[in-house]
């Protein structure tokens, strides 16, 4: 099975098959997600001089997100950030030290729970940082997520997902190439979730290879290699919705207000290019969670997104669908459904019982408002 037509399937199942009730198109999700301070607090630091004293003092990212632009007071030491390249002192171990470091000590950021409710689901992602690792050395901070931070259900939880979209969507007989029950040990290294890994992308937009592929300012002047870096993942994926006719909601989740604004801006340019794509930016800035739906002028997204919204209380940032809620959000319901209909195919049954779910649960909101009118 190739990555195209793993991705095309991957994608329109992890959205667990939502509709735009308009026009009675699938819908599917895709997370952009920004590192530091917003996945996780690292401790690496920033070399910077503080101009009033000379000296060289090493900061925070949360710290350089405040006083990068402040011109007066600072500027960039010449070895500034030699700890977020993989030819520093300490080489890739740089950042999967301070990873998994700041994992095992619990510095979460906003956006952690998200993005573990986005491996556990398999949705595609995308990591856009300023940092200047290879893409190789991120994902092996994902792959080291997975087996260690993980739990045995969630591991379970994840691999029966996979499954299900390779049952769906790959080649004739190759779900049956692959066990019905994980070996969790070592499990990112299982070929389905390889797979998964290796459609979702990673971006370092100051690393050497990004910097010669695209002009951008690197980790001094993020913000364009971040555009760069999310038009490209948007193009992607909005390439693969097109060949099965359907729309798109892409998230991206950012601590520096810089960055957050200049997304936002990213966002409403797309909205004017793609208006039936729904763009969702989350400013984790100041420690906070604070979620905005990008909408063009003139249009509106409100019935679909009364549509979607939640009818049950969810952690911050973990919001998924009506499907949720419902006898479709437990495995067992997914992966063993009952009925007359294709009994013996469950997963065919369990796409039919959810579309039939999802035309009652519209009728019933539209028709309630029809007759408030």
């Amino acid at each position: 099975m190739n990555s195209c037509s793993y991705l095309y399937g991957h994608a329109f199942i992890c959205s667990k098959i939502k509709w735009k009730m308009e026009n009675k198109k699938p819908h599917i999700e895709y997370y952009c997600f920004d590192i530091d301070d917003n996945l996780t607090h690292n401790d690496t630091k920033i070399n910077m001089i503080n101009k009033k004293t000379g000296k060289k003092e090493a900061v925070s990212s949360e710290e350089f997100a405040k006083i990068r632009n402040d011109k007066e007071n600072y500027e960039y030491a010449p070895d500034a950030f030699v700890e977020f390249r993989d030819d520093g002192p300490r080489g890739e171990n740089a950042f999967i030290e301070d990873f998994t470091t700041a994992i095992k000590e619990k510095h979460f950021a906003p956006s952690w729970e998200k993005f573990i409710h986005t491996l556990v689901n398999g949705y595609l992602f995308a990591l856009i940082t300023a940092r200047g690792h290879a893409p190789s050395t991120f994902k092996k901070g994902v792959e080291w997520v997975i087996d260690n931070y993980l739990t045995d259900d969630q591991k379970e939880e994840m691999y029966h997902n996979l499954l299900k979209y390779v049952k769906l969507f790959g080649e004739q007989g190759d779900a049956d190439k692959h066990d019905r029950l994980p070996n969790l040990s070592n499990f990112s290294k299982n070929e389905i979730v390889q797979n998964y890994l290796n459609t979702s992308e990673y971006y370092g937009v100051s690393n050497p290879e990004f910097l010669t592929k695209h002009a951008s300012g690197g980790a001094a002047n993020p913000e364009k290699g971040k555009e760069i870096a999310l038009k490209e993942f948007i193009s992607k994926v909005k390439n693969f919705a097109n060949r099965i006719g359907a729309t798109i909601s892409v998230g991206m989740s950012d601590d520096d207000i810089k960055n957050v604004t200049h997304v936002e801006n990213v966002f409403k340019e797309l909205k004017e290019i793609y208006p039936d794509t729904i763009f969702r930016l989350y400013d984790t800035s100041k420690r906070g969670y604070v979620k905005k739906v990008i909408e063009s002028k003139g249009r509106r997204i409100k019935n679909y997104i009364d549509f979607i919204k939640e009818t049950s209380n969810q952690g911050t940032g973990l919001e998924s669908s009506v499907i949720s809620s419902t006898q479709f959000g437990n495995m067992t319901g997914q992966l063993y459904p009952e009925g007359p209909i294709d009994r013996q195919d469950d997963f065919k049954n369990q796409a039919i019982r959810q579309s039939k779910y999802l035309a009652k649960t519209s009728k019933d909101i539209f028709g309630k408002r029809k007759k408030k009118k």
